[in-house]
């Protein structure tokens, strides 16, 4: 591993080296000499008998072990003995057995330059015997291929190859110049040229391994560099991601309060003085809420975390919540705000959260630079074609002031606002359409704007939908209905059915008190996970309700030990999460502790409502109210 503070070869100091046909320093490259070892250890290692293979061959053609029996036998006794001490050099380095490599590198030196030298004598000496002999020119060809071919395989270890061929050539090629003999001579005088050339290429092969070895240092390096990089991204991101999980729940939770007390004053008996005070209270509630959300949403979308749940949902009543939502405000303006419906009925599977989300944030922009006239949301299916699903087409059109090309431009970006000037005068954070075109993009749809300065823009949602049976739609209506007419009455009055709920906060746990008394629940609220374990522990209960974070004893571990429990069927019982925190992963780790679901703190009457009727089928309506419930829910 390359060390940060050491001095380290760059990419340019590479090149500017190839171009200067210079050495590069292995010093100052931490662990090269390492490397340089190893290679050697490689190279060389499939030599280790190639002398005594050559020798045996010279003999066999020519017959030198007759003719000289003397130098044969102790050449090639010492030919094994060298192979030999090679093959265990480079068998202990390979065994981890020479830890100093300098020293290592010295006696595999000594051996390869031995072996060379004794050739070269051995060469010398059958050439001064007989320069015209078979056995000679043999020895000079074995000779030339080993300067040639250790030149290569020692490359990694400059000194050590050219002492090498040095020791390989140098000797013969001197004593064949110092022979009288014209034909000696000029084999020296050949052999010398030959030197020069073998040394020339060793430094060659010699710059190119130097080069390649610190270039895949280098790029080693910057590999760490991007690795350690994208680490550090890695946990900022998961910073970010606590961050605004922190800050979601720490938000959420005092707006829980807020809203749910809000709620239950607004069914008390005020005067029209107090009940506006209480409308502009909720609506600033709200519009926190929505603010928080899209800051979430955004960050989810950056991530492709944005998550789609896919029910059956009418569009057309979806374009009539949002104008109920919202008419007020286009009210207080002065505008027409209306939904015209182009079909009588468009039951789809998608998400209904999402799609309100897409409408609440295109029809309150328009609201917002509109002056005067009209707003309207269009629901219409258009003839597309999709395998398996059909076309509908959203759109909000205003009147309002219009922009230019070059807003029109921009208008889906992050962040942004027409001007300074519209930022002071209508305020907003800039995300509203930057997340319907995340959701638009995400439902697999497409999104566009038209407008014209002193006209008035339109806004075009087109999104592919399934469509459901006609029975599961119907199903899934008269469930919606039971449910909604569920959140106006006492309809679990005389159920029996008993609720445990945790939270730290005194003011969310009233609302949520207040909440199960208006739907006839009996309800025990209690501080703190700890103290929901020991309530379990001492009785049943049908239903528990557990906020995340709490000291002593947060949720998931309360969850956890619950399950641990064995009394009152506590594996089978259902708990529901409450949290402040918004994203997939509170989902993931609330189910990872055994939570059944997970509710988003400000959770509302209908939501409360839902979850218990999903979580407690066949309890809906009081037993002793069938009629009465039955034709409220109608």
């Amino acid at each position: 591993m390359l060390s940060s503070h050491a001095p380290t070869t760059t990419l340019r100091e590479i090149d500017r080296a190839r171009r200067a046909k210079c050495t590069v320093d292995f010093k100052q490259i931490p662990g090269i000499q390492d490397s340089v070892n190893r290679d050697l250890a490689n190279g060389v290692f499939g030599g280790s008998f190639a002398y005594v293979g050559a020798w045996l061959a010279i003999a066999f053609v020519t017959k030198i072990h007759v003719d000289h029996p003397q130098l044969f036998w102790t050449m090639l006794g010492a030919f094994v003995a060298l192979g030999g001490l090679r093959l265990r050099l480079i068998h202990r380095f390979r065994k981890g057995l020479e830890p100093d490599g300098r020293s290592w590198r010295l006696r595999l030196s000594a051996q390869l330059t031995l072996a060379g030298l004794l050739w070269s004598v051995a060469t010398a000496t059958l050439g001064v015997a007989d320069s015209h002999s078979l056995g000679f020119s043999g020895a000079i060809y074995g000779l030339v291929t080993m300067a040639g071919i250790g030149s290569a395989t020692m490359a990694p270890s400059l000194r050590l190859a050219l002492s090498y061929v040095t020791a390989l050539v140098a000797p013969t090629a001197v004593a064949l110049i110092l022979q009288p003999e014209p034909h000696a001579t000029a084999n020296g005088m050949g052999l010398a040229v030959i030197l020069c050339f073998v040394v020339g290429f060793t430094r060659h092969m010699h710059r190119n391994y130097a080069l390649q070895i610190v270039t895949n240092h280098v790029l080693a390096e910057q590999t760490e560099d991007l690795l350690r990089t994208q680490s550090e991204l890695h946990r900022e991101e998961r910073a970010r991601e606590m961050f605004f999980a922190a800050v979601s729940h720490e938000l959420r939770t005092p707006l829980h309060g807020i809203i749910g007390m809000v709620n239950e004053l607004g069914e008390s008996e005020l005067s029209s003085e107090q009940q506006d005070s209480l409308e502009v209270i909720r609506n600033s509630g709200d519009q926190m809420l929505g603010v928080i959300g899209d800051i979430l949403d955004l960050a989810k979308a950056r991530q492709g975390e944005l998550s789609l749940e896919l029910v059956p949902l009418d569009l057309v009543v979806l374009g009539r919540e949002v104008v109920s939502m919202i008419g007020h405000t286009a009210s207080a303006k002065g505008l027409r705000f209306d939904l015209d419906a182009r079909v009588h009925e468009a039951t789809v599977i998608g998400d209904p959260l999402r799609i309100r989300q897409v409408l609440l944030n295109l029809a309150s922009n328009a609201i917002k630079f509109t002056q005067g006239g009209s707003v309207t949301i269009v629901v219409e299916s258009i003839p597309r074609e999709s395998v398996g699903r059909t076309w509908f087409r959203l759109s909000v059109r205003d009147t309002g002031s219009g922009m230019d090309a070059q807003t029109l431009e921009h208008v889906f970006k992050p962040f942004h606002q027409a001007s300074a000037s519209t930022q002071r005068e209508h305020g907003g954070t800039g995300l509203g359409l930057s997340i319907v075109a995340q959701l638009v993009e995400r439902m697999g749809g497409e999104l566009r704007a038209e407008s014209e300065v002193g006209v008035g823009s339109s806004f075009v949602v087109e999104i592919p939908f399934e469509v459901p049976a006609a029975r599961n739609a119907a199903e899934d209506a008269n469930s919606q209905a039971a449910k909604s007419a569920s959140a106006k009455a006492k309809l679990f009055e005389g159920s029996g059915i008993r609720v445990l709920a945790a939270d730290d906060q005194v003011v969310n746990r009233r609302v949520l008190q207040r909440m199960l008394e208006r739907i006839g629940l009996e309800g025990t609220l209690v501080e703190d996970g700890a103290q929901a374990v020991e309530a379990f522990r001492k009785g049943a209960y049908d239903l528990i309700l557990l906020d995340c974070q709490m000291p002593v004893m947060d949720g998931y571990e309360a969850t956890r030990s619950i399950r641990a429990l064995d009394v009152h069927g506590a594996a089978d019982v259902p708990i529901l999460a409450l949290s402040g925190s918004a994203g997939d992963e509170i989902g993931d780790v609330a189910r990872a502790a055994g939570m059944n679901a997970c509710l988003l703190k400000p959770i509302t009457q209908d939501e409360l409502v839902s979850a218990l009727h999903e979580h407690l089928p066949g309890r809906f309506f009081a037993p002793h109210e069938p009629a009465v419930a039955l034709e409220e829910a109608a």
